[in-house]
């Protein structure tokens, strides 16, 4: 049925569910900004920051287990960048594709369950890269711990 054959009772409820979704969808939007990235992030950057104080105490024979470490943090941090950014803009086409939808229903240009039909296409599998990323991320922090820990406990091989 078609926005503009509905009863007003039954408007006012698709316009609240409308705008149930829209804060939904920007919801999720704000709070993947803050969520596992957050640990990501912080984990590498701390990690980074430790390699970064044992450079400089200068001990040679772990010098390149550190700097190794330090470059596996490092890249950790970039790797949680690129995927915060992906899933901002992934939330971003969500909001305004839906928002779309919703406006072309609301000119009576399609029918409400085109909206939900369209919407749940959408959100269904996501790409690789959403998978692939924090992995990423997490793997690259444990690896910076595991050359570091070698580095510290395990057979340094002294730098050049």
């Amino acid at each position: 049925m078609k926005f503009s054959q509905m009863t007003a009772v039954r408007q006012q409820q698709v316009i609240d569910a409308v705008n149930q979704r829209w804060g939904q969808l920007h919801g999720l939007e704000k709070e993947w900004g803050e969520r596992v990235y957050k640990y990501l992030l912080l984990s590498n950057s701390g990690g980074a920051v430790a390699m970064l104080s044992f450079l400089g105490t200068g001990k040679a024979a772990h010098l390149m287990a550190a700097q190794s470490a330090l470059v596996a943090f490092v890249l950790g941090v970039i790797v949680t960048g690129c995927g915060l950014a992906r899933i901002y803009h992934q939330m971003d086409r969500f909001f305004a594709k839906y928002k779309a939808d919703a406006n072309q229903f609301f000119a009576d240009e399609i029918e409400f369950g085109e909206v939900a039909k369209r919407d749940e296409a959408r959100s269904g599998k996501l790409p690789l890269m959403a998978y692939v990323l924090p992995y990423a991320a997490f793997a690259l922090f444990i690896g910076g711990c595991v050359v570091a820990a070698y580095g510290l406990f395990g057979k340094a091989v002294p730098s050049a």
